[in-house]
């Protein structure tokens, strides 16, 4: 005899009554097992659609720390280069360089100059809708997040510290001609000599000095940048991997 059964039986003694009781008891009974059935399905459905939610938000934030990476990884590209621009103009100044004194020089010289009107602020897309919409709590794991919230707290401040840093070498010596990086503007022999007696001055020893620690310093922070991103995307393939 099943507990409503019994239940049923003490409560009525067995009289006709009882039929109309049981089955009252009876569809309650299947009332209530359907609606916790219910909400356990809901509830079942939503976790699942709140987990597929978490591993889209993962994988847009890979794709964007990847595109990061690359981005900044562009600076390195043409650091050596800049550097040896830099160099070029310091042996000019204090008449070391046996080089002529030519467009091509000028041209290397000028390459001393990348980079320094501060770099790109790069986007975080995906980041900033997590934190609009609150939807940041879809990301399950407490270390995952914490990750999550450091990297781009370095990457706002890396951002602000390398777009706002900038030295006026570049200014200083397109003053003295026009300047593209690709080399494929044609300068103007008429400038050369303008702009070789500006590089004898003490003022460009010191840009060249401040555009060399300028250099120096965006490449500290854009390689702490870079480590830390590979460890995250690190950490989040591995996140990824689990579901």
């Amino acid at each position: 005899m099943t507990i409503f059964s019994r239940l049923r039986t003490r409560l009525t003694g067995g009289t006709e009554t009882s039929v109309y009781l049981g089955r009252a008891l009876g569809e309650i009974a299947l009332i209530v097992i359907g609606i916790l059935i219910a909400i356990q399905v809901d509830s079942w459905n939503q976790n699942r659609q709140e987990r597929q939610q978490e591993q889209r938000y993962i994988e847009r934030l890979l794709e964007d720390m990847r595109f990061d990476i690359t981005r900044s990884s562009q600076w390195f590209d043409r650091f050596d280069a800049k550097v040896a621009g830099l160099q070029a103009g310091k042996d000019y100044y204090f008449g070391d360089s046996t080089a002529p004194e030519t467009s091509q020089l000028l041209q290397k010289i000028g390459m001393g100059g990348a980079g320094s009107r501060g770099q790109t602020l790069l986007p975080s897309p995906t980041f900033r809708e997590l934190i609009s919409t609150g939807n940041l709590r879809y990301i399950r794991d407490a270390k995952v997040k914490a990750e999550v919230l450091d990297y781009y707290a370095y990457k706002e401040f890396m951002e602000i510290y390398v777009g706002n840093m900038r030295s006026a070498f570049a200014d200083y010596v397109n003053a003295g001609r026009p300047f593209s990086p690709d080399g494929t503007l044609q300068n103007d022999e008429r400038d050369l000599p303008i702009a070789f007696a500006r590089f004898k001055r003490p003022e460009f020893l010191e840009l060249i000095n401040e555009e060399m620690t300028f250099g120096y310093s965006i490449n500290a922070v854009m390689r702490l940048q870079i480590e830390d991103g590979q460890t995250l995307i690190a950490l989040l393939e591995d996140y990824l991997d689990s579901f």
